[in-house]
């Protein structure tokens, strides 16, 4: 019997495609037909480099075989580290989730640490990939990649790719590779973005989604750390006294939170979170800092913004709460005087 050189790692094959996509060929790397235990270099419908290959593993490798049909893939370092890749017969579409899986494992006779990736590639740009490390001995375990297709990404229209590579060590199997394709539900197609917001001004964080509409729309606060609380349109704002002000648009694919007369209590972070029918995604956090110095909002600290604080502070205006503890006292003029000189760094 016929064995892989040390240091091939082996692959399993790929489950049959999800009938909304091409059928991803010979899927179980059953093509060619092998004698138990023997191996071949020869891949048929799959390209492969370096140490890669087809085994059909016998119960000294597997207790049970190849996981699906008589064969496997294998994947190893001898002459460069092994990789195996199929261009399918179908192209990435908007608004779509893929789904990749292959069933890894290792062989119980060469045991080896291994490391290595799932890729799903749009020709040769990758869309997305994971990088995983040491499935079970001999069995095998589903690993699964997702990647989310939003309207114009660089990947819409272009022909879908499955690949799977060895980074390092020592023999990879993987059989059963399955590609699959769903409506996406919700995703982020624009992130929120912080900045510095200055007592009395205007501040707007906006997010776009894209997914199964209609979303509804909540927007949070961090109150305290890991205390999230939902803003209301026309409520206040964190602080107490700004105003909330929640819009849509973009045909629903886009909210904006806007506060309004912005005080030190509204530098928090900041969350959007999309509900649809079918789940929901929330947006990653967005920081507002203040400034306090800058009391015109020109973005430029100077002898107006020390007027504008004095007549605030004068007259009992919230907005001159420079250390936002819900008072107007000494130690906001101190503080205030501090942060002038320092130019709020």
């Amino acid at each position: 019997m016929v064995l892989p050189r040390p240091h091939a790692a082996c692959l399993f094959s790929l489950l049959a495609a999800s009938p909304a996509l091409a059928q991803i060929l010979n899927p179980s790397f059953e093509n060619p037909a092998l004698a138990d235990g023997g191996f071949t270099r020869t891949t048929p419908s799959w390209t492969g480099f370096g140490d890669a290959g087809i085994l059909n593993p016998s119960t000294s490798m597997f207790p049970g075989e190849a996981d699906d049909g008589a064969n496997v893939a294998f994947l190893g370092t001898t002459g460069g580290a092994g990789f195996l890749r199929q261009a399918l017969a179908t192209t990435f579409a908007a608004n779509t989730t893929y789904t990749f899986t292959v069933r890894s494992g290792r062989r119980t006779d060469f045991a080896n640490s291994v490391v290595y990736r799932l890729t799903l590639l749009n020709g040769t740009t990758a869309v997305a990939t994971t990088q995983l490390s040491n499935p079970p001995i001999g069995s095998f375990r589903t690993d699964t990649l997702t990647a989310n297709v939003l309207p114009g990404d660089a990947a819409v229209g272009r022909p879908i790719t499955v690949a799977v590579q060895l980074v390092s060590g020592g023999q990879l199997c993987f059989d059963d590779v399955d590609i699959s394709s769903a409506a996406l539900c919700a995703a982020v197609s624009t992130q929120p973005q912080g900045g510095t917001i200055c007592p009395g001004g205007n501040k707007t964080l906006s997010a776009s989604f894209a997914g199964t509409t209609p979303f509804t729309y909540v927007w949070e606060a961090e109150t305290a750390p890991g205390v999230w609380t939902a803003l209301t349109n026309g409520g206040a704002g964190p602080g107490g006294f700004s105003v909330v002000s929640i819009t849509t648009s973009g045909g629903g694919l886009t909210s904006s939170m806007r506060l309004l007369s912005t005080t030190a209590g509204d530098a928090k972070n900041y969350r959007c979170t999309a509900t649809a029918g079918c789940g929901a995604v929330t947006t990653s956090t967005a920081t507002l800092t203040m400034c306090p110095a800058d009391f015109t909002c020109d973005g430029f600290i100077d002898v107006f913004d020390f007027f504008d604080f004095v007549n605030a502070f004068e007259n009992g205006n919230p907005i001159a709460d420079v250390d936002g503890d819900g008072f107007l006292d000494f130690l906001d003029y101190v503080e205030f005087i501090e942060l002038f000189e320092s130019g709020c760094d």
